[in-house]
């Protein structure tokens, strides 16, 4: 249940940003988790609805999208998706470094 307070850490950034823009309200929310972080979109968004909650404030829209894990080649530095052969889709080179994706992004947001 790490969503929960990662989802009030997100909550209380968001909040932040809405009082530097001057606005009363976040209407919308784009967040980005990495497929390793062990976060699950509706914890997450529950858990976000929860903060509202607490707030007094009305739950808005959040849409919530996976990134990948991705592989870059120590030859050519070219960085490309993991398939199923884990070579450089550029040169074909075995010799590649995992790019893992923990992380967690707001990559949009809205303002009311």
């Amino acid at each position: 249940m790490h969503e929960h307070g990662i989802a009030d850490d997100i909550f209380q950034a968001l909040l932040r940003e809405a009082e530097k823009a001057g606005a009363t309200r976040i209407t919308a929310a784009t967040i980005v988790a990495g497929e390793m972080s062990g976060i699950t979109g509706d914890a997450l968004i529950a858990g976000l609805e929860h903060c509202c909650e607490h707030a007094n404030m009305p739950p808005f829209p959040v849409q919530f999208e996976i990134e990948m894990t991705s592989a870059k080649c120590k030859k050519c530095g070219v960085q490309f998706a993991i398939d199923d052969e884990a070579v450089c889709t550029e040169c074909g080179c075995a010799d590649i470094e995992i790019i893992p994706a923990t992380g967690v992004t707001v990559r949009h947001v809205e303002f009311g």
